[in-house]
């Protein structure tokens, strides 16, 4: 996983279009596009630059499955106790890539907020927190999860300082403000992809 090095970000009003679960039996979703409209801890519980975040999900278009299930997830959590809001976006894929990415929404967020140096040092709890719900995940799975997975992208907000981490292609961008008034909109993760510049040499080298 790439976690990056926090960056300070100015106050401003955001939405976030972002993807959320579906924890429906396929086909059986009531709407195709569903809302997340809270966090899972208590909407304002924690002080950041964010003013506003909201997240929508719509599944794929699959003409040959009309019953495939919602695969991807979202998590929107504020912890007090570290006045840190989590974002988080995974795309799942595969035949079990729906249950890969709710089991990380469920489990990986008291993991990040329970390790001891979630406080002092972002980018090692949010890398150490991911590897260890990611093996627990992968023991519950039992094979399951081999040709199955999600992406992951996450940033982690306290006060007007941000960190992200990403795995796979699922991407996070941001919007600065320019002087005249415009957006100018950037990248903040780097996406992985096996065709990316030392990304399949990477690849190699881990197996």
């Amino acid at each position: 996983m790439a976690a990056n090095a926090k960056e300070g970000i100015g106050r401003q009003r955001k939405r976030l279009s972002v993807v959320s679960g579906n924890s429906l039996i396929d086909g059986l979703a009531a709407a195709a596009i569903e809302d997340s409209a809270g966090a899972e801890n208590e909407k304002g519980s924690t002080q950041t630059v964010i003013a506003e975040y909201n997240g929508k999900s719509k599944k794929g278009y699959a003409p040959y499955n009309p019953k495939k299930a919602n695969q991807d997830s979202l998590v929107m959590w504020e912890d007090a106790a570290s006045n840190s809001l989590l974002l988080c976006v995974m795309d799942g894929h595969g035949e079990f890539g729906d249950k890969v990415s709710q089991d990380l929404k469920k489990n990986w967020p008291p993991l990040l907020f329970g390790h001891p140096d979630i406080l002092t040092d972002v980018p090692k709890a949010l890398t150490e927190s991911l590897n260890e719900a990611e093996q627990n995940m992968l023991k519950k799975m039992a094979g399951n999860a081999d040709f199955s997975g999600t992406t992951f992208v996450c940033v982690i907000i306290r006060g007007n300082e941000m960190w992200s981490g990403n795995v796979g292609d699922s991407r996070c961008t941001a919007g600065d403000r320019a002087e005249d008034g415009s957006f100018v909109f950037r990248t903040v993760t780097e996406d992985q992809k096996p065709d990316s510049p030392g990304e399949k040499e990477r690849i190699i080298a881990a197996s």
